[in-house]
């Protein structure tokens, strides 16, 4: 016969370690048995017996004191059990070892003489020795036979509950199919917890839409399955019982046990937000009330222009623009971009409903006031983002016009206009203030180098160059001393600011001196009429464009009517000092 090689060997001695190591294990679960099996039988048993009459639902019919007293009593003897344990030696391997032998009918401790390495003798006789004794006792150890379990409860349990009570909990778990859990938990609660009759039980369910919907609650009556919008509230009261089990609601896959409201004695509430379609079931005994509800999708709103925006002869930008919801429409807007250079922040411009939610929006010739817009007479995209109450959002596509301007005709009015852009444009920080060995301190200039225009960024001094120019004219420019007052003080607050904030509200201040200064305080209606017709003559004679035309005829139309006006008021003083 030919002798084994090494890989062999090694292979034979690897599965008898492993099926050595199986049958010790299993040797010692059994002196394990042999030794606490009856300690904690009586334990087990009431364990399996309290589970099993949770599951059926006893605990739930009866309510307190029984399903308490029992607990109690599990628990006492569990705790017996425990204490009985500790006077007992758990099984060591040594132990499980010699037990797997005797059951073998093997001597001389071969299991031992496997593992004691360490007795080798050196020097070359003993260890051949050595060697073949060891050979000799893994043939021996080959002959092993795993242990039975030894017969423990068969002599002590003549009623066989060893098997009924886990066929019990069997069936148990089979009746509570679903609940079984639930049950389980709410049995072991140490609160106190009356009966619950199924027969007494009586729900009812609504739904409560969201807020922003502006619907009623919607009852479920004799249905049993509503239709809903996304983030309605379902609300379930019970009432009839004294103590009620969590609800199980199903929702996107994921089922959760609801806590439980108690409103009153014998009535209990339960609310949970529905943002997929979901079903709560609500199981009282045999008694089992289910809900459903299917989520309606909100959809986003549309928005659209009816027709490219354009300005109208008063200035104004007239839109003509319509839309739709399925819930409503709850805000509006009119975002802006300029086309020469996106790369600027867009402007959004809210736009007035005819409610708070509006499903079906038609709007014909919104004129829109934008002559003090920052971008006022520059090219704008245009788009309309409407909002409905979700937050759920659209735009419409973009449309290419020209923001209106208010048309000036005195130059100076001009200027101020052109002074009142640079500052609303400006951007950027000012700049950092120089320290005291770095300041130039300017020979004819008043004001400290903290304080000077020269910091400011490169709108404010263009326009601040502008404003001295402006007032370093000759005398017959300015007929108003008020227009002359508020440029300078403009122009003053413009030296003394130190950043933007500052002086972002002066754009005020400048649209009210332009309007002085082109229309002029409130005077004479005839001096008015006279100046209106007067500057249409000159805007025929340059052949002035288009919209100023428009503007020029709006102006001396509307000094017609003043003045008309004026007569009729004044009708006696008119007559007598004639024309």
């Amino acid at each position: 016969m030919a002798p084994r090689s090494n890989t062999q060997r090694l292979t034979d001695d690897k599965a008898l370690s492993t099926r050595l190591k199986r049958l010790t294990l299993l040797s010692r679960l059994h002196l394990v048995y042999k030794r606490y099996g009856w300690i904690w039988a009586p334990a087990i048993a009431a364990i399996f017996l309290f589970m099993a009459l949770s599951f059926f639902g006893v605990w739930e019919r009866i309510g307190d004191p029984w399903r308490l007293l029992t607990l109690f009593a599990v628990i006492g003897l569990f705790s017996h059990s425990v204490l009985q344990s500790r006077h007992v030696r758990f099984p060591t391997r040594l132990e499980a070892e010699k037990s797997l032998e005797s059951h073998s009918g093997l001597d001389h401790r071969p299991i031992a003489t496997l593992r004691d390495d360490a007795a080798k003798l050196a020097g070359t006789d003993q260890s051949a020795a050595w060697a073949s004794h060891q050979h000799r006792a893994k043939r021996i150890l080959g002959k092993l036979r795993p242990t039975k379990r030894p017969s423990v409860l068969t002599p002590k349990d003549k009623l066989y509950l060893r098997f009924a009570l886990p066929v019990l909990l069997i069936l148990g778990l089979m009746v509570g199919m679903g609940d079984s859990a639930e049950r389980l938990r709410a049995s072991l609660t140490p609160t106190w917890q009356s009966a619950a009759n199924a027969q007494n039980a009586s729900f009812d369910a609504w739904i409560d839409p969201p807020e922003y919907t502006g619907r009623p609650p919607i009852y479920f009556k004799d249905e049993s399955e509503l239709s809903a919008p996304e983030g309605s509230e379902l609300v379930v009261r019970l009432s009839g019982v004294g103590s009620a089990p969590r609800p199980l609601l199903s929702q996107d896959g994921k089922r959760a046990r609801l806590d439980v409201m108690k409103l009153g004695e014998d009535s209990f509430e339960v609310r949970a937000v529905i943002k997929d379609d979901a079903k709560l079931r609500w199981r009282i005994g045999s008694k089992t009330q289910v809900y459903s509800v299917q989520i309606t999708p909100d959809m986003p709103p549309e928005i659209r222009f009816d027709e490219t925006p354009e300005a109208d002869k008063r200035d104004r930008l007239v839109l003509s623009y319509s839309g739709e919801d399925d819930i409503g429409i709850t805000e509006l807007y009119l975002e802006l971009t300029r086309t020469d250079n996106a790369e600027l922040p867009a402007e959004r411009i809210s736009l007035p409903l005819p409610g708070t939610q509006v499903k079906t929006l038609s709007e014909k010739d919104r004129a829109l006031s934008l002559v003090k817009h920052k971008w006022a007479g520059r090219q704008v995209s245009g788009v309309l983002i409407a909002i409905d109450g979700s937050g759920q959002q659209s735009q419409s596509e973009a449309e290419i016009f020209g923001v209106p301007d208010k048309i000036f005709i005195k130059p100076l009015a001009k200027a101020v206009v052109e002074q009142r852009s640079l500052l609303m444009n400006a951007s950027g920080e000012y700049a950092e203030e120089p320290k005291p060995r770095d300041r130039t301190w300017p020979k004819m200039q008043a004001n400290l180098p903290e304080m000077t225009i020269d910091r400011a960024p490169q709108e404010v001094r263009r326009a601040h160059s502008l404003m001295e120019a402006v007032l370093d004219v000759p005398s017959g420019l300015f007929e108003d001393v008020t227009a002359y007052m508020g440029l300078r003080y403009v122009k003053q607050r413009f030296m003394q600011a130190t950043s933007l904030d500052e002086i972002s509200a002066l754009d005020e201040t400048l649209w009210d001196i332009a309007m002085r200064v082109e229309f002029g305080p409130l005077g004479d209606p005839k001096e008015d009429m006279m100046i209106a017709e007067q500057n249409l003559r000159d805007g025929i004679a340059r052949r002035a464009r288009q919209r100023e035309m428009d503007t020029l005829f709006a102006r001396y139309n509307d000094a017609v009517d003043r003045y008309i006006e004026y007569l009729s008021e004044n009708a006696v003083e008119a007559q007598g000092g004639g024309e």
